[in-house]
C-alpha cells in the first residue's frame, strides 16, 4: 500500500510540473494581433499579410503576426523567416549593428541564437525560401549604422538618409 501511495504522489507531482511548464510556455506567447473584421483569423496568410504591412513601422507587431501565422500553418516556412527579420528589426540598434557586422559577442548571444533558430527551421522546411524581407532588414541596419556612427545626428541629416534609402 505504501508503494502505491508513493507512486501516486510521484504521478501527481509530475502532472503538476508539466502543467506549470505549459502555463509558463503559454505566458511567453505573443499577443494575437487584431485583424480587420473582414479578415479570417484562422488563416495564416491573413496574419502574414498583416505582418508584411506593419513591418516597416512596427516590427514588434509584425513579429507577433508572423508568430501566429507560423502557429496556424507550421509547414509554411515564410512566417518563420519573416519573424526572424522582424525580431532583428525590433531589437536594439546596437545589437542589430553588431549582429549584422558578425561581431562574436552579438552573434553568439542567447537572443541571436534564438533568432537564428527561426531561420534554420525555415530553411529546413523550404531550402528555396523567398527572402523578400531582406531589403527591410538592410534598411534598418543602414539606419542603425548611421545613427550609431555619429555622436550627434541632426534631424535633417537623418531625414536625408531615410529619403535616399
Amino acid at each position: 500500500m505504501g508503494a502505491v501511495r508513493q507512486l501516486l504522489v510521484l504521478a501527481t507531482l509530475a502532472a503538476v510540473a508539466s502543467t506549470s511548464d505549459l502555463l509558463a510556455q503559454a505566458r511567453k506567447e505573443p499577443k494575437r494581433p487584431t485583424l480587420a473584421m473582414s479578415r479570417d483569423t484562422n488563416r495564416a496568410a491573413e496574419y502574414y499579410a498583416y505582418g508584411e504591412s506593419v513591418i516597416p513601422t512596427d516590427p514588434r507587431k509584425a513579429a507577433d503576426a508572423f508568430y501566429w501565422a507560423s502557429r496556424l500553418d507550421p509547414t509554411w516556412a515564410q512566417p518563420l523567416y519573416a519573424r526572424r527579420v522582424a525580431l532583428l528589426m525590433a531589437s536594439d540598434p546596437a545589437f542589430l549593428v553588431g549582429y549584422m557586422d558578425g561581431k562574436r559577442g552579438y552573434t553568439r548571444s542567447k537572443e541571436a541564437r534564438r533568432i537564428d533558430s527561426l531561420e534554420l527551421r525555415a530553411l529546413m522546411l523550404n531550402p528555396y525560401l523567398n527572402r523578400e524581407l531582406d531589403k527591410e532588414l538592410l534598411l534598418a541596419y543602414v539606419r542603425a549604422l548611421y545613427e550609431s556612427s555619429t555622436e550627434y545626428v541632426n534631424l535633417a541629416a537623418s531625414l536625408r538618409v531615410q529619403y535616399f534609402v
